[in-house]
């Protein structure tokens, strides 16, 4: 595997970012705490804090059903606990903030990607599948001029319902310009179905790139993605997670050696944890 290199992200998308996706006070007092390794006790203090400004800002009952299905995906982790958690805090709105750590991940994976297409070349079309809460899909729309469609995909109708309201929260230019750029449709493309006519019949011509994260198996997924891909299109599977004092995990990687011009090798995150898990299938050297 070629050497590589930690993605610079250049000023302009960090700007984009603070002002697309601004933080909390106390979610910034987190993130400087987290980038200055603060020790365990203040990280535990903070993140009580955090607890506190989520339930006046949410309402108990939510944070409490929130816990609540927590700790049923803890005693019986399968995807109909995993769904029901995650559409929960879809619907809710906490996906955006809850827990800190995914939040904090989440918006460095909008900068890293947005880095990544700045200088991926122009008129580009991009797949998420696995569209979530939206953010990042609005963030792929808006950050750069390179990117001409963006597809968001989730088999949750949570999913989609919220993007539309985070689309609708924005100001009016800016929902203009998204709403001209995105495509939003609910579907599995673990599973085939219909999935494939709905993209036909909205005029969907194949994608550069397509973006997985926390596939459940990397062939499954890779192999479920190929049809979305135009001929030199790539896929960028990626790992959000959290593991010794690796920030985030990314994997990256093309199904036609051609494309390089997206620079699929390039390390988005420290990869270390992620590659000792590919040394481990022996798919690495």
């Amino acid at each position: 595997m070629e050497e590589e290199t930690v993605l610079r992200i250049p000023q302009e998308v960090t700007r984009f970012v603070d002002t697309y996706w601004p933080l909390s006070p106390i979610l910034q007092t987190i993130k400087e705490a987290v980038e200055r390794k603060a020790q365990t006790e203040e990280l535990i203090k903070l993140h009580e804090e955090y607890e506190a400004y989520l339930e006046r800002k949410h309402g108990t009952e939510v944070l409490k059903r929130y816990h609540e299905l927590c700790r049923a995906q803890l005693d019986c982790p399968n995807e109909e606990t995993y769904k029901r958690i995650f559409g929960y805090t879809i619907a809710s709105g906490l996906s955006e903030e809850q827990p800190s750590n995914t939040a904090l991940r989440t918006r460095k994976t909008l900068e890293s990607f947005l880095t990544l297409l700045s200088s991926a070349g122009p008129d580009l079309t991009v797949v998420d599948l696995g569209v979530g809460d939206g953010k990042l899909c609005i963030g792929y729309s808006l950050g750069t001029e390179n990117v001409r469609e963006v597809w968001g995909i989730d088999y949750l109708p949570e999913a989609i319902e919220r993007a539309e309201i985070n689309l609708r929260a924005l100001p009016s230019e800016q929902e203009q310009t998204a709403r001209k750029k995105m495509h939003l449709l609910e579907g599995d493309y673990r599973y085939g179905g219909d999935l494939e006519n709905k993209l036909k019949e909205k005029g969907f011509k194949g994608a550069d790139l397509c973006l997985i994260a926390y596939p459940e198996e990397l062939f499954s997924a890779a192999h479920s993605a190929r049809w979305f891909l135009k001929p030199k299109g790539g896929i960028i599977v990626y790992f959000p997670i959290d593991d010794d004092e690796s920030p985030q995990t990314m994997i990256s990687y093309s199904l036609n050696p051609q494309a390089n011009r997206f620079g699929l090798s390039f390390r988005l995150f420290d990869e270390r944890t992620f590659f000792r898990g590919l040394k481990l299938l022996g798919l690495s050297g």
